[in-house]
């Protein structure tokens, strides 16, 4: 029972870090077993989800579905704007890790000025340019 709890213990240090690389984490393998090796190539290669494609496909939704107005379709622009800056509109979104976005948030998104696109002095920089200012405030993430 001691040994339980201290491997519980110890997974939950790991989560609370970001790192959610362990079995009990893993819900496709727990359901579908381990994966047995490469598989072979499909004849035709086929791209995932883009990071551009989603950003269309979601702020199409938002405001279909969802009845959003200017201001939050304008706040989500932002945020997607940012991720595109940062990543490329062409990366696949299955690259993304929990740890990756984690880094994002905290290494990004939260150095970024309130109202970036709308100050003069912010706009049309490039996001590290604006992260390497001192005494900058900082948007809550």
């Amino acid at each position: 029972m001691h040994k339980t709890r201290i491997a519980a213990t110890q997974i939950e240090l790991e989560r609370s870090r970001g790192n959610y690389d362990n079995p009990y984490d893993r819900v496709s393998e727990r359901l579908f077993g381990k994966p047995s090796g490469p598989s072979p190539a499909p004849a035709l290669t086929r791209v995932g989800l883009t990071l551009g494609t989603l950003r269309d496909r979601f702020l199409a939704d938002g405001e279909k579905n969802h009845g959003w107005g200017a201001k939050t379709r304008v706040n989500v622009q932002a945020v997607f704007g940012l991720l595109v800056e940062v990543f490329g509109e062409g990366m696949d979104i299955q690259a993304f890790t929990h740890q990756k976005l984690r880094d994002f948030r905290d290494g990004v998104l939260a150095r970024m000025p309130p109202n970036r696109d709308k100050v003069a002095r912010y706009r049309g920089k490039r996001y590290d340019a604006i992260g390497e200012r001192q005494g900058l405030p900082v948007v809550a993430a």
